[in-house]
This record gives structure tokens, C-alpha cells and sequence, in this order.
């Protein structure tokens, strides 16, 4: 689409950047230099944006050291810096003492109160944060307001290093220090808009040439495209809306742009995304995909299974057609859990899961929450395309046809029968039964005494 040209007045800027001479950015410290706390940051006073949200810690310590308005992060799950975790930024700071929680504290003068606007066009630069040059957070975050990067929306040579140590990034390929258009610089174009909702934070209306825009967009993986007023020369200042979805509303007073690789299981592993599903009650299922289901019978069935991490649900019958969630049964590599007559998981110390009441979070950033016959697994974006069992396939690159694909690889489509969803007849018989674990069987985790087997069920 656009060629990425240097911007007006980036002449000026490397000029002003050699006159400063050796003037460096104030980069976030380490996070060992920052206060610790073994416990968490008492609920109330969210970052906006940032409640629950996958980070690594290098990323929230980022983010929160370039937000003016934040004191300091809490996490839980795992205390490696570089493992993804459900993180929340604070505008306050308190410790209170759990071992299944870690928080940091800002030292005080880190974050980005010296930023000034240098556009003059009212807006204050001060609460938006400044981006980071090439960085591979999903956050694209950083502390820095040296001449090399006054707009918030970064500087635009690239191959250029900046003041973090960071090479600048383009859409499409760097070439003598400017950004041009290139395979990877391939834009979907809507003459429309992206509807409402979903904005990527801190760009929402802000002033942006369509170059500019999609530079930004580029860099950041959260967002999927963005959406502009009026027609818009490349280099014309408009309004401007970065997205982290994708839809195209027809609209001749609009543009949309949609970023290479943001759909499908590309573009969710490039934006931290995760997928989950829910068993409860007698049983019901809504699957990774979001469709209703009722899987019934005797025994255990293959729930769901990717990569190190399998899970059985054991069916009890109650009545003639109707079973419930009467056990599950966990594998992490060579690690088995089970959570028999709704108990408590036990959980082998050696294993590296981390235990939070009834909340487990596995090395790999796979989340399994427990209770009385109920079940929610949360798993990376990695196991897009690559999850099977009762919860179903994940295939946003196949339309979600495949969501009912047996235990052979045959995908079936079946009518709503019951509350929305699929129940019985050549469902139960094609898609569920083969999915059944007897005992015994190599890949069993029940023995027969924790779920018994009974019989395969008639079909109704």
C-alpha cells in the first residue's frame, strides 16, 4: 500500500539528534532494582488496559515504568521474567503476603514525566506512552523521550538503533535506512470502516498520517489494522484508529487497512492470545470455538489434549440419556492430577505447576481452574489448529468447520438438538464415543475403580 518514505522534518530530528550529542533515554532500571513484594497489590486502582493481562515481567516492568500514572505491577504464576503471566498495573502501591502472587514497586523517577508535546496540536503526549523501536513486547513500550524518539509513535528509519538499543521496525523491508513496501508490507484494504470497540490502547482518534499509522500498527502485536476518516493522502494527518480486530463496515467517508498475518492462528500467537473451554454440570461443553455441546455416556473421554497437556473427563449417568462430570484427570508430561469426588488437585512438588486455591498454572502457560464437576481450560495460542477431544478443534484458518473432528481426524457437522448445541444420535455415536478412554488402555488415567467404564451408551 503506502511506500514507507522518511517523514517530513526527520532531517531536523537526526539533526537535533547529533547536536545532543550523547544524550541517552532514561530506560526503565532492572526489575532486581525494584522493590519486591511475595504477595499481591490490593484490588482497585487499574492501569486501564491492563487488568489480567499476559506479560512477561521485563514487558510489565516496561510499561509500567513509561506510564506516569503507575507505581508498580502484580502477577501471578510464574516469577520468570520472560514467562508470559496474567500481570495488572497499579496506580497504587501495598503489599499483602501470598505465596501464589509476586508485585513490583516503581523507584521513585522512573517513567516517562518528561515527555513533552512537540507536535503543538494540544494533545498531551505525557499520558499516552511512548512507543519502543523494534521491540518484540506486545506492549511496544519504553521510557523514552530523547530527540530519537519524540513522537509517541516512534521514529521511522529503520535499521537505525535507538536509544534502548532497539532497531526500528517496518511493515515491509528496510532498505539504506528507509522503510519500503515489501512481501510482508501486503495490506488488506477495506473502503469502509472497523466497527466500534477494540482499540488498541492510546490510539483511539489520535492525530496520524495512513504512513505513520501503519508503521505503528506494524510494530505492535496486538494490533490487527486501522481505520481512518476521509480519503488521506500517505503523508495527510487524520483521524486514526489502531484495532486488534478485524471487520470492514462499507462506508465511502473511511479507509481500513488490515495488517499481513493478523488473522488466524498467525495472528493470535503473535498477539499473546489464548483460547479456552468449559465443561459443567451433565455434561455441558462450550468448546475452544464457542459452540454449545452436550456429550454424554460412561467413562472417561479425552476433554482436551495439546502438546504436554491432556485432560479426562469421567461421565457418570444419572438417567437413561443424561450423565454428569463426576471426575477429571489431568496430564503435564509425566505428571498425572486428579480431581476425584470434587476434592482438592494434588499436586506433585516437582512438577513446576503453581497452585492457587483451585487454579493451576502449568510451565507452559496452560491454566486449568477446578471445581464440583466443573472445568475451564485456558491454553497458549500455540494450540490454535492443534487441539482435539470433546472441547473440540480451533481453526479460525478453516472457518471453524472442523470444530466436531473425531479422535480419527473425521470432521462431522451436527444439528443443535438441546440448549443450543449438538446431543445425541450420530454426535454422541461419531464424534464423542471416539473419544472414549477404557481402562486400561495405554493412554488411560482412571483406573476402573475411580471411573468406571459401564457401557457404551444407545444413541437417541
Amino acid at each position: 500500500f503506502f511506500s514507507q518514505t522518511m517523514p517530513r522534518g526527520i532531517n531536523l530530528l537526526l539533526l537535533l539528534t547529533a547536536l545532543v550529542g550523547g544524550a541517552t533515554a532514561q530506560t526503565p532500571p532492572p526489575i532486581d532494582a525494584w522493590e519486591r513484594c511475595d504477595g499481591f497489590i490490593s484490588s482497585g486502582g487499574n492501569i486501564p488496559g491492563y487488568q489480567g493481562a499476559q506479560m512477561t515481567l521485563r514487558d510489565a516492568r516496561a510499561a509500567c515504568a513509561s506510564i506516569p500514572g503507575c507505581r508498580g505491577f502484580t502477577y501471578s504464576g510464574s516469577p520468570d521474567p520472560d514467562t508470559a503471566t496474567d500481570v495488572w498495573l497499579k496506580d497504587k502501591w501495598d503489599c499483602n503476603p501470598d505465596g501464589g502472587w509476586g508485585a513490583f514497586k516503581k523507584p521513585e523517577g522512573a517513567g516517562a514525566s518528561g515527555c513533552v508535546n512537540r507536535f503543538g496540536n494540544g494533545l498531551d503526549w505525557t499520558a499516552i506512552p511512548y512507543k519502543r523501536l523494534g521491540t518484540d513486547s506486545p506492549w511496544g513500550l519504553v521510557d523514552d523521550c530523547t530527540q530519537q524518539n519524540v513522537s509517541p509513535y516512534g521514529a521511522y528509519l529503520c535499521g537505525v538503533r535507538g536509544p534502548a538499543g532497539d532497531i526500528t521496525n517496518c511493515p515491509g523491508d528496510c532498505q539504506a535506512g528507509q522503510c519500503v513496501s515489501g512481501p510482508s508490507g501486503t495490506w488488506e484494504r477495506c473502503t469502509g470502516f472497523i466497527s466500534a470497540g477494540g482499540n488498541v490502547p492510546g490510539y483511539q482518534g489520535v492525530k496520524l498520517t495512513p504512513n505513520e499509522a501503519q508503521a505503528t500498527c506494524a510494530s505492535l502485536p496486538s494490533c490487527i489494522g486501522y481505520t481512518y476518516t476521509g480519503s488521506g493522502g500517505a503523508d495527510d494527518r487524520t483521524n486514526v484508529w489502531l484495532k486488534e480486530k478485524w471487520d470492514c463496515v462499507q462506508n465511502g467517508g473511511w479507509n481500513a487497512f488490515k495488517k499481513p498475518g493478523a488473522s488466524g492462528c498467525t495472528g493470535l500467537v503473535a498477539r499473546g492470545k489464548s483460547i479456552s473451554c468449559t465443561t459443567w454440570g451433565d455434561p455441558h461443553v462450550i468448546t475452544f470455538a464457542g459452540r454449545n455441546s452436550h456429550p454424554m455416556g460412561e467413562g472417561a473421554y479425552v476433554l482436551a489434549s495439546c502438546a504436554d497437556l491432556t485432560i479426562h473427563s469421567c461421565h457418570r449417568p444419572i438417567r437413561d440419556g443424561v450423565s454428569v462430570n463426576s471426575a477429571f484427570a489431568i496430564k503435564y508430561g509425566p505428571h498425572v492430577i486428579k480431581i476425584l469426588d470434587g476434592a482438592p488437585p494434588a499436586v506433585p512438588s516437582d512438577s513446576g505447576i503453581r497452585v492457587q486455591n483451585r487454579k493451576l498454572s502449568f510451565p507452559g502457560g496452560e491454566v486449568v481452574i477446578v471445581g464440583p464437576g466443573r472445568l475451564t481450560v485456558k491454553l497458549p495460542a500455540r494450540c490454535c489448529g492443534a487441539v482435539e477431544g470433546l472441547c473440540g478443534r480451533f481453526s479460525p484458518d478453516a472457518q471453524f468447520q472442523d470444530i466436531f473432528t473425531d479422535a480419527a481426524g473425521l470432521s462431522g457437522q451436527y444439528p443443535n438438538r438441546w440448549f443450543g448445541g449438538p446431543y445425541g444420535g450420530a454426535y454422541q455415536r461419531d464424534f464423542v464415543e471416539s473419544f472414549r478412554v477404557p481402562p486400561g488402555d495405554p493412554a488411560a488415567l482412571f483406573t476402573a475403580a475411580e471411573c468406571p467404564a459401564g457401557e457404551a451408551p444407545a444413541v437417541v
